[in-house]
Order: structure tokens, then sequence, then C-alpha cells
């Protein structure tokens, strides 16, 4: 009986490896406006095994009403965040769960615009990102709604470790919309549809670029000729349970695994 058994077990355990090479990702699509058409302010991305579309739903963040659209059975992040942003830059974020870059539990999508958006992923801030004609990147997090006072958290990136994909302290990697490995991963499949489209980019009280700038030399990256991080980390890198995922990935949601 064990040997008749055996192509059967051979047979599940290939369906298995099959279903395990092919991660499927929901998206979570947060805007400013309630019809949803303008570029989001922020995409989060989580692999799960189970997601329900929606469209244009009002979500309370940070005591801010915002609206979300959530996107299901996605097989390539970069292509849909091409296909979300369009021709406008953007920065993607990888956050790893183990050292080493190691366990992706969370994908973040962020408009290089320079203007300022509440974050939906790194607790209670307000967020600006910048892309560079150098191809280097800045983020930067306040510890407020609407990008006053001082910087609380700092990325400053180099265009080289941008461009090679490196693995940034350990958990991070970052990429932009002009990285070479982005059209290269975005080559290899399509995703599911969008409803998004990427209408005029809106900000809300826009940073001017002396304030950015002044953000780039207070980090000491003039000429950006190394990567200067100053991150606080918030939650501890465990693996991100993918099960329970249809509610919108926020900073509570990363709140509550604390140091």
């Amino acid at each position: 009986m064990a040997l008749a058994g055996a192509p059967t077990v051979l047979l599940l355990l290939s369906m298995v490896s099959a279903v395990a090479s092919r991660s499927t990702w929901i998206a979570q699509e947060i805007f400013d406006t309630d019809n949803c058409t303008s570029t989001p302010v922020v995409v989060s991305l989580t692999e799960s095994t189970r997601c329900s579309p929606r469209q244009c739903v009002s979500v309370e963040i940070n005591n801010a009403t915002k609206f979300m659209n959530s996107e299901c059975n996605i097989t390539n992040r970069f292509t849909y965040a091409g296909q979300v942003f369009g021709e406008y830059n953007y920065i993607v974020v990888e956050d790893y769960g183990s050292a080493g870059c190691e366990n992706l539990r969370l994908t973040t999508v962020l408009p290089a615009s320079g203007s300022c958006s509440e974050s939906t992923v790194y607790g209670r801030y307000s967020i600006v990102s910048a892309l560079f004609a150098n191809g280097s990147a800045l983020i930067a997090l306040y510890p407020d709604a609407h990008c006053e006072g001082d910087v609380d958290i700092n990325f400053v990136l180099d265009s080289g470790n941008i461009s090679s994909g490196d693995c940034v302290q350990n958990y991070y990697k970052f990429y932009t919309s002009a990285s070479e490995v982005i059209e290269e991963f975005g080559s290899e499949a399509v995703d599911a549809d969008t409803g998004s489209s990427s209408g005029d980019q809106e900000s809300s009280s826009s940073p001017s670029f002396i304030a950015i700038l002044g953000i780039v030399l207070a980090a000491g990256a003039v000429g950006f000729m190394t990567a200067v991080f100053f991150w606080k980390r918030r939650t501890p890198h465990d693996e991100q349970s993918t099960d329970e995922s249809e509610d919108i990935v926020d900073c509570e949601s990363l709140n509550n695994r604390v140091r």
C-alpha cells in the first residue's frame, strides 16, 4: 500500500511546491479624495490567503477620514506599482521580518512628490518622500500630521543602494520607479487589474525645497555619497501573519507589535 500511495504523495508535494512559488499579494491604496481617482498617498502590499475587493470605502486613519481601494490576486508588486502611479515617480520600501532581508512581510509604495501626506504604516506620522535627479532619494517622517517641526526619522538613500537593491540595516530594501531592478521584476508577470488611475498628483502643505535641503544637510549626506539612516524601529522583526489581512494595514496593526 505504501508503494501504491507513493505517486499520490509525490503529486501532493509537487502541488504544494508550485503553490508556494507563486506569491499572491493584496494591495490597499489610500486616497485623500472620496472618488479614489487621484494618485494614492500610499499603497501597502502584503501576502494573503484571503482577500475581499473593496472600492473607495471610507476608513479612519489617525483620526482622519481617508478612502481605500483593496485589490486582490496581485502576482507582481512592481508591475502593479507602475500601473497605479503611471508616469509619476515613486519609492518602494520592502520591510523584512528577519535579518539579512529574509521573510518579506510588507511592501510600501510612496509617491516621490516631495509633498506632505499621512503615513498609514509607520505610526502616527506624516511623511515626505522625494526622488532626486541623480537617483538618490529622501524619506522623512514627522511626529505630527502636517510635516512640521523636527524630523523624527530620516532615510537619506544613496543612488547605489537603490539601483542595486542592497539589504540596508539588515531589514530593508529600497527601489524607485527609475530602478532597473523594478523594470526586470516588472517584466516577469502581469498583475491583477487595478481600478486606480494616475491622475494629477495632489499634495497638501508641500514643504519647500529649502526645507528638504535642510533635512539632507542635517543628516550629513551632502552629495549623497553614503546612505545615512536614523530609523527608530517601532516593531520587532517577526514574521507578519498574512491570514488576517482583510483589514487595512495601518499604524495600529504594527504598533501592536512594539519592541
